[in-house]
C-alpha cells in the first residue's frame, strides 16, 4: 500500500525517518541505536522542511494538487512526530487488539498538531475523506483520526466510515454455551428492565445504551475469540468494524461536565446535579474500557492517567453530596472505582484509589464483588488480575487499620 506513492524526495525522506523510529523500538538494546537516533532526527529536519515547502506552495497558489505521496509523506510524518521510549509498566494485561494493529507501537508515538493540520488540509483540499484513495488511506486516516483525538479526548474530524455489523446474523459469530450465558450478564446493568418496570438506571443516559450494548457484545465475542473453539470468531478482523464504531461513538459523545473545569472548580460548584455527575462518570469509565480493551493504548499516550483524574475527582465529588436513594448506583460506583483503579495503576493517584475501594472491599470478598462487576462492561483476561490485586491489597489495608 505504502510503495506505490513514494516516489518523491518528501516522500523518501517521510519514509526512512519512520523506518528509524521502528527500528529503535524494534531493537531498543542495540550498540548502534543513537547513531540510528542522530540520523532519524536529520531525516526529520529534511522532511519537515519539505513537507512546509510543499504546503506552502499550495498555499501562494501553485497549479499543482496534492498527490497521494504528498498525502502519505505527511502521514508518515504524523505518526512518527516524536516517540517516547520510556519505560512505563502496563497497568493491566493486554487485550489482544492492542498489537492487533501495533497499537503498542504507535501508541508510543505522539502526532504533531502541525503534520496532522496539514493533513486535515490536504484531505479538505481533496473534496473530503471520502474523495481520497480508498485502497491506500481508507482505513488508516479514519484510525489515525481517532487516535489523535482520543488523546486529546476531542470529537473525530472524520465522519464514521463503519456500520455496525451484525456478527451473529452475518454467521461471523457463533456464540457457545459459554459466550450465551455471557450475552445475559455482559452489560445488564447498563440495559434497561426487558418488561420496564423498573426505569434506565439514574447513571446512564439513554443515548448510551445502544453504545454500551455494542460494546458489551463485542467484548463476550473477544473473548470467545480468545477461548478459541466451535463458533469463535476466526480473527480480530471480525471484531474490527464494531470496536471502531464504538470508539467513534464515545469519543463524539461531548462531556456531560465541562473539561475546563478543573478539580478545584469541581469542588466549588457542589451545586452540580447528581445525574449530572453520575453520566459524566459513566461516559469517563466507558473511555477508560475503551483504552483498556477495545481500542488500546500504551500508559504513554496520558489516556488513562487523565481520564482516571477525572473519575476519582467526580466520585469523591459524589460522596460529599447526599446518599444517592436508587440502590443501583453503589454497585455502578464501586465498578467505576476498579475500573479507574486499574486505569491509575503505577500512578500517582494509586494510593487515592486504594482508599476509596478500601472503604468497599472491607466487608466485601471478591468472590461476591467480582459477578457484580461482570455485569457492566468488563473484559476477564484484561480486568481480572489487576482488579482482583487491587481489591486484595485494599482489604488488607482495612485490616491493618
Amino acid at each position: 500500500m505504502v510503495t506505490a506513492y513514494s516516489g518523491v524526495p518528501c516522500g523518501i525522506l517521510c519514509r526512512i525517518n519512520g523506518a528509524s523510529t521502528h527500528y529503535t523500538i524494534s531493537c531498543p538494546t542495540t550498540s548502534i541505536q543513537n547513531r540510528i537516533l542522530v540520523m532519524g532526527l536529520k531525516w526529520k529536519i529534511q522532511a519537515i522542511r519539505a513537507v512546509r515547502s510543499l504546503i506552502e506552495q499550495h498555499q501562494s497558489g501553485s497549479p499543482r494538487g496534492f498527490s497521494n505521496s504528498d498525502l502519505l509523506a505527511i502521514f508518515v510524518l504524523a505518526i512518527h512526530g516524536s516517540m517516547d521510549l520510556s519505560d512505563q509498566p502496563e497497568p493491566h494485561p493486554l487485550s489482544p487488539l492492542a498489537t492487533y494493529r501495533h497499537m503498542h507501537v504507535y501508541g508510543r508515538m505522539k502526532p504533531g498538531k502541525e503534520h496532522m493540520n496539514a493533513i486535515y488540509y490536504i484531505v479538505e483540499q481533496k473534496g473530503g475523506i471520502s474523495n481520497i484513495d480508498q485502497h491506500a488511506f481508507g482505513f488508516v486516516l479514519p484510525i489515525l483520526d481517532l487516535l489523535y483525538n482520543a488523546r486529546l479526548d476531542t470529537p473525530p474530524r472524520y465522519p464514521c466510515s463503519r456500520q455496525l455489523k451484525p456478527m451473529v446474523q452475518e454467521g461471523l459469530w457463533t456464540p457457545d454455551l459459554e459466550a450465551h450465558q455471557k450475552l445475559k450478564t455482559s452489560g445488564k446493568c447498563f440495559r434497561p428492565s426487558s418488561d420496564a418496570s423498573l426505569p434506565t438506571a439514574p447513571y446512564i443516559e439513554p443515548k448510551m445504551v445502544k453504545l454500551l450494548e455494542v460494546m458489551a457484545e463485542t467484548t463476550v465475542a473477544l473473548d470467545h475469540y480468545c477461548r478459541g473453539g466451535p463458533g469463535a470468531p476466526d480473527s480480530l478482523d471480525v471484531l474490527a468494524n464494531n470496536c471502531d464504531w464504538a470508539s467513534y461513538a464515545i469519543l463524539s459523545l461531548p462531556p456531560y461536565i465541562p473539561l475546563a473545569m478543573s478539580q478545584g472548580d469541581l469542588h466549588q460548584q457542589p451545586n452540580i446535579d447528581t445525574t449530572t455527575i453520575l453520566y459524566e462518570i459513566c461516559r469517563l469509565c466507558t473511555l477508560l474500557y475503551l483504552d483498556m480493551a477495545l481500542l488500546p493504548s500504551p500508559p504513554h499516550t496520558g489516556i488513562k492517567l487523565r481520564h482516571s483524574t477525572r473519575v476519582l475527582c467526580l466520585i469523591e465529588l459524589i460522596q460529599r453530596k447526599d446518599p444517592i436513594e436508587d440502590p443501583r448506583a453503589f454497585d455502578f460506583l464501586t465498578w467505576a472505582m476498579v475500573i479507574g483503579g486499574i486505569a491509575a495503576r503505577f500512578t500517582k493517584l494509586q494510593v487515592s484509589y486504594s482508599k476509596l475501594i478500601e472503604k468497599v472491599a472491607r466487608d466485601t470478598p471478591w468472590e461476591v464483588i467480582h459477578p457484580r462487576l461482570k455485569r457492566y462492561i468488563w473484559f476477564n483476561p484484561v480486568c481480572d488480575e489487576p482488579a482482583s490485586i487491587i481489591w486484595f491489597q485494599s482489604q488488607q489495608e482495612s485490616l491493618s487499620e
